[in-house]
């Protein structure tokens, strides 16, 4: 499963090989506007055999991913075929829906704005998965959390409150890794993961050892930042005290009227773009 800001306008492009892909649902688009990047993504989806879940779903849940000065489709979840039928109940909250829904829209300043991406959302069913992938670790090959020292550690540490040490890396020395131990050492770690593929086990042996040839040179060349705790001292805000609550109910009738708007412009506007 994959997700992210594509910055891709796909519009009724198929992503998929019409007389190949014959078992994929139709995609019904909000978005019709198409550019470069969407086509480059709708080869990249046909050549990867991906699709997206945008449009494959609720019409009343789909929603654009970027609201600002225009509306757009550019965020997008896409998964491979074969996990398609595990994927239900995809939908899109504008951040003015989740400030509605969990009443955040009293804390937001007069300086402040909503961001203009949209949330994604998404259930995956894993017992809906007709055949289990062959790539699949076996149970013997699984890594357990308490084998990873580090992680362990610091997972120790955060439960006893301890400060953490932090790196400066603004200015990173112009030798950090130029020495010909350091250079040789990292070398030699990357080759060893690179064929450590036998098993689950060596992958994070090398892999701890990696990170330990970095943390040496990062001890050794760049400056520390003690007394770095993880208690936050940024204040909350506070509610705003002109918002009462018939602001908020006239802030929810402009939501709803507003989401309403959007998807009554979009249906008449594929009416008369599918039936001319």
């Amino acid at each position: 499963m994959f997700c992210g800001d594509i910055n891709a306008r796909i519009g009724k492009m198929l992503d998929y090989e019409i007389d190949i892909d014959t078992n994929l649902p139709a995609r019904v688009p909000i978005d019709l506007i198409e550019n470069s990047h969407g086509k480059q993504f709708v080869d990249f989806l046909k050549n990867t055999k991906l699709c997206v879940l945008n449009g494959r779903f609720n019409v009343k849940l789909d929603n654009f991913t970027t609201v600002g000065r225009g509306k757009s489709v550019v965020d997008y979840l896409f998964c491979p075929h074969t996990m398609l039928e595990m994927c239900k109940d995809f939908a899109v909250y504008t951040c003015r829906d989740m400030a509605n829904r969990y009443d955040y829209a009293h804390l937001i300043g007069r300086r402040s704005k909503l961001p203009d991406h949209s949330l994604l959302k998404v259930n995956i069913n894993t017992l809906a998965m007709s055949s289990p992938p062959e790539d699949l670790p076996q149970s013997n090959d699984v890594p357990n959390v308490t084998d990873i020292p580090r992680l362990n550690t610091a997972v120790n540490d955060m439960n006893k409150g301890q400060n953490e040490i932090k790196y400066n890396v603004k200015n990173i020395p112009t030798d950090f890794f130029s020495s010909e131990k350091s250079r040789n050492a990292l070398l030699k770690r990357i080759a060893d993961q690179e064929l450590a593929i036998e098993n689950q086990n060596n992958v994070n042996q090398y892999y701890n050892e990696l990170v330990d040839c970095i943390f040496n040179e990062m001890n050794t060349y760049l400056p520390k930042i003690y007394g770095c705790g993880s208690k936050s001292q940024k204040r909350f805000k506070v509610k705003k005290p002109y918002w009462n609550d018939n602001l908020k109910r006239l802030w929810v009738t402009m939501c709803t009227n507003e989401k309403d708007q959007t998807l009554f412009a979009h249906t008449i506007y594929r009416i008369i773009h599918n039936f001319p």
